[in-house]
């Protein structure tokens, strides 16, 4: 949605998705914040994650210093009055004792002890000081802790989210390079010996399959790539086929009623999408279903799972329909 908000990076108008600081509600590019738009999708689902700018996170950080500077500021005024307060006691009775006695040696002595004083009420207030100091470090060390602690917490949210992103990018992967493929099932492995001639009983079988489904309209040049899936071993592996579109492939799927028309040798063969583990037990409970389904119905109907992969359902048909 338009906004006429300025970006706090760029100062420019944010005309397109932007984010919001939480503590400002100030907007930003996504590009100023060196964010993709595909982070930027990930992350706008999240109710725990929050985006701060560089401003109020400073604010922040210069907040905490400058409120213990002000409580450090704060003591010291206190301690200096407080000395100062001692200070001008002691120099009333020194003051007082001059008026009063003006023998030599007790000069001396109030001297000497108001040294003595003064240099104990240093001591007593250096310490003073020392301990508040310590109170305050360690205050401080505390706030960093929390501080520190909420970090964690928030990455340790962010990389459970990159590595689910991650998970679901590949699996995004997987679905899209099977996406026009098919597997032929029951395709009678070659009798040949050598395995190019193998290759090539299956390759020309494959054209003719896709000849006589496709009526023609699909060529040679449409099919990528055909091979067998599984070991030698096994009896009749599948085959894949890797078309060049997915165009290709939906013409081939919409005519497999033509497999009927087929050589004897071929009429058997199965055609099925290439689908993805999770694809394959989607596709298993819906086909448990369509069997539950038509174990229970008493009219002339059974029950299928039809369309494309991410999109299977069960579909009612009639007899005569199959």
């Amino acid at each position: 949605m338009a906004t006429k908000e300025k970006c706090v990076s760029c100062n420019k108008v944010c005309s397109k998705d932007l984010l919001h600081c939480r503590a400002c509600d100030g907007c930003c590019h996504l590009k100023c914040a060196n964010i993709s738009e595909a982070t930027f999708k990930e992350i706008q689902p999240l109710h725990n994650f929050t985006w701060n700018c560089d401003e109020c996170i400073k604010r922040y950080d210069g907040n905490i210093i400058g409120s213990l500077m002000e409580k450090i500021a704060a003591m010291g005024r206190d301690m200096g009055g407080l000395m100062n307060d001692n200070l001008k006691a002691i120099e009333g009775i020194n003051d007082t004792l001059n008026d009063k006695l003006n023998r030599n040696d007790l000069k001396d002595s109030v001297t000497h002890l108001e040294k003595e004083l003064k240099r104990s009420w240093a001591e007593v207030v250096k310490e003073e000081v020392k301990i508040n100091i310590e109170k305050m470090e360690a205050g401080v060390k505390k706030v960093n802790c929390g501080f520190e602690q909420g970090i964690d917490e928030k990455l340790a949210s962010l990389k459970k989210e990159v590595i689910c992103t991650r998970d679901k990018m590949q699996e995004w992967n997987e679905k899209a390079d099977r996406a026009n493929n098919i597997i032929v099932f029951n395709l009678k492995e070659s009798d040949k010996t050598r395995y190019d001639d193998c290759r090539k009983d299956d390759f020309e079988r494959i054209i003719n399959i896709v000849d006589v489904i496709g009526s023609g309209k699909i060529i040679k040049e449409d099919i990528v790539q055909i091979f067998r899936l599984g070991k030698k071993e096994t009896n009749n592996r599948p085959v894949l086929i890797k078309f060049k579109s997915k165009m290709v492939k939906n013409l081939f799927m919409e005519n497999l009623n033509k497999i009927q028309t087929l050589g004897e040798n071929l009429r058997n063969i199965r055609v099925g999408h290439d689908l993805t583990k999770e694809q394959r037990i989607d596709c298993k409970k819906l086909a448990d279903s369509a069997r539950d389904m038509e174990a229970k119905e008493l009219g002339d109907f059974i029950y299928r799972v039809r369309g494309e992969p991410g999109n299977f359902r069960v579909v009612k048909l009639k007899k005569r329909q199959i």
